[in-house]
């Protein structure tokens, strides 16, 4: 999660100046609302801890025996 959260921050400042930039060339101006990115981080936080979620129990689920017969 602090990866997703992280790259998040990175990423959000640069998609808004991208768009804002792009958006200033059209002949009807409009500005880029801040929910758009709280919605795209809300769903890959969520993907993102669902994701581990599903891993970890997979992982907890297993047989540590046939892990170990393999290697």
């Amino acid at each position: 999660m602090v990866l997703t959260i992280l790259s998040c921050i990175i990423a959000v400042p640069i998609a808004y100046f991208i768009l804002n930039d792009w958006l200033e060339s059209f002949s009807y101006r409009m500005g880029v609302p801040l929910w758009t990115f709280l919605a795209a981080t809300g769903v890959t936080l969520v993907i993102t801890l669902f994701t581990v979620s599903w891993h970890t129990l997979a992982a907890a689920g297993s047989n540590p025996v046939k892990s170990l017969r393999v290697e």
